[in-house]
């Protein structure tokens, strides 16, 4: 059941940076998941990173700016590459199965990150939906924002019949829940054994896609 990548890192390797300037980022990085951008200091991150605290204000303007490209180079990312080799697959397959299939390919792989360990973006994930205000921009308009509106779409195709607010309700459900599932990891690895969930969590996946499937038929 793959087809949809999800929420997926950034790639550290393709930022604009190098040297001192790289060894920033990445302890910049650990530090904003681990500890959140509020708690961590421009000093403390020169000293992850190695460097002199003056080499922080050379290569950023400011933390903020140190902390935007954080979220671009490691915050949460849409990766279309195997959702549109499923498009490939199908090809001219029904009109209807088209649309299940795709459904299912999405949810699935959005769903499996239950299993998957938990890194640098999901820390990021987490402390920016602490956040008072919610989400950042860069990381709503980046990563949540199109994963909703690419669900919303199918939706759409899968039941055509609704409205586009019914759509739109429904998404944010789904996408809340997918949220949830990725952040609720340690509680799956307190109630299972940390093998056990690597094992089963496929199993999971599909149950979890399934009953929202179910959802959708019968509503």
């Amino acid at each position: 059941m793959r087809g949809y990548t999800g929420w997926m890192p950034g790639d550290p390797s393709t930022g604009r940076s190098s040297g001192a300037q790289r060894q920033l980022l990445d302890a910049a990085a650990r530090l904003f998941a681990e500890h959140g951008v509020e708690r961590v200091s421009v000093r403390a991150i020169a000293e992850e990173a190695g460097v002199s605290h003056g080499s922080v204000r050379y290569h950023f303007r400011s933390k903020q700016e140190l902390y935007r490209e954080v979220l671009r180079e490691y915050g949460p990312r849409v990766d279309r590459s195997t959702f549109e080799a499923l498009e490939l697959e199908l090809g001219d397959a029904p009109k209807k199965e088209h649309a299940e299939r795709r459904l299912m390919a999405w949810l699935g792989d959005l769903l499996q990150a239950v299993g998957r360990p938990v890194g640098i973006s999901d820390g990021l994930m987490h402390h920016e939906l602490c956040r008072a205000g919610g989400p950042s921009d860069l990381l709503f308009d980046s990563s949540i924002r199109p994963h909703h509106d690419e669900l919303e779409a199918l939706l759409a195709g899968f039941r055509p019949e609704w409205d586009p607010r019914r759509c739109r309700v429904v998404a944010i459900g789904i996408i809340a829940q997918a949220i949830f599932f990725r952040m609720a990891r340690p509680v799956a690895v307190r109630l299972l054994e940390e093998d056990a969930l690597d094992t089963c969590a496929d199993e999971i996946a599909e149950v979890l896609v399934a009953t929202i499937l179910d959802g959708i038929r019968g509503t």
